[in-house]
């Protein structure tokens, strides 16, 4: 559908080029899915429409990434083999946009995606968190394991307030899908990683709570997945 000339345009193109290609691409494989007869469509993993999606996932603009999110939203379950390269991108997708500089964070950061603070933990919340449930449930080991040593990473002893916000976005990955896996009719199979998590975080660095929005959410955390 879409060509490597397309991927390169994207790369290339402005701001109202990258969107109106993804909105293209969003459309087709939507009318594609639309169209399926017993789930079943003719979308593959190397399709290029799919491949541009994946690549608007990872654009700078809020508003490009949400149009792409929504639409691999609905072609994970029929596409699943997209998940294990789709997760990396959504959990940079996670890290709340700022400046750091000289040792402090600054979330006054809209150059960065096209929106202000709130308006990205609204899109967060809903959109992206939509989106890591449906990838979660493709791929929940890989998903759980990966988040973990995300987690342990960041609270390692070189680790320093420079890293606070990306402790945030690994937690913030693993409370989302949290709900459904604790609710699960199954007895609840993460918990060695959760163990993990809470040893990393015992032992983080002091820098790391300087953020509050870190601190914040370590404190949900543990409220919403450990207790």
């Amino acid at each position: 559908m879409f060509s490597f000339s397309h991927t390169q345009l994207f790369l290339s193109g402005d701001h109202d080029v990258c969107l109106n290609l993804t909105r293209i691409a969003a459309s087709v494989c939507g009318t594609l899915l639309d169209f399926s007869c017993d789930e079943t469509t003719s979308l593959q993993s190397d399709d290029g429409a799919i491949s541009l999606l994946v690549l608007a996932a990872s654009h700078p603009s809020v508003n490009i990434c949400g149009i792409s999110l929504q639409a691999l939203t609905r072609i994970i379950p029929t596409v699943p083999s997209i998940s294990k390269d789709l997760l990396p991108v959504l959990q940079r997708r996670a890290i709340t946009p700022h400046h750091y500089n000289s040792g402090v964070v600054s979330l006054v950061a809209s150059d960065l995606c096209g929106v202000h603070f709130h308006e990205f933990q609204n899109f967060r919340e809903s959109v992206l968190g939509d989106c890591l449930v449906v990838c979660w449930r493709q791929i929940n080991g890989h998903y759980m394991d990966s988040c973990t040593s995300a987690v342990e990473e960041f609270c390692s002893d070189q680790s320093s307030a420079e890293v606070s916000l990306q402790l945030e976005a690994a937690l913030f990955c693993i409370e989302v899908i949290a709900g459904e896996a604790l609710n699960s009719d199954t007895a609840f199979p993460y918990s060695e990683q959760i163990k993990r998590c809470i040893n990393a975080l015992s032992r983080k660095p002091q820098s790391l709570t300087t953020n509050p929005l870190t601190l914040g959410r370590m404190c949900r955390f543990v409220r919403k997945v450990c207790v």
